[in-house]
């Protein structure tokens, strides 16, 4: 979904559990995924990777982007992401 420069990408709980396997276990309800869009996401992950929980390692997607996501302090994924 997207409009002006404000883009959503919704995805189903089965899709989502697939790729990220530490959320198949979260119960529906109050948690949150954030997707964010960085510049140099190797480099980010990098200097992140020996410092936070990586719950889903650096990969390509089907639709072209570099990302990795991370476990914060609260339970939530903070997913990042570079597209080429």
């Amino acid at each position: 979904m997207k409009r002006d420069a404000v883009e959503m990408m919704f995805q189903s709980r089965t899709s989502l559990g697939e790729e990220i396997p530490a959320l198949q276990q979260k119960e529906i309800g109050g948690s949150l995924t954030l997707y964010i869009e960085v510049e140099n996401v190797q480099e980010l992950y990098a200097r992140l990777k020996e410092s936070v929980t990586i719950v889903q390692d650096m990969h390509k997607t089907f639709y072209g982007a570099q990302e990795f996501a991370i476990q914060d302090c609260n339970g939530f994924v903070l997913a990042f992401a570079e597209t080429a």
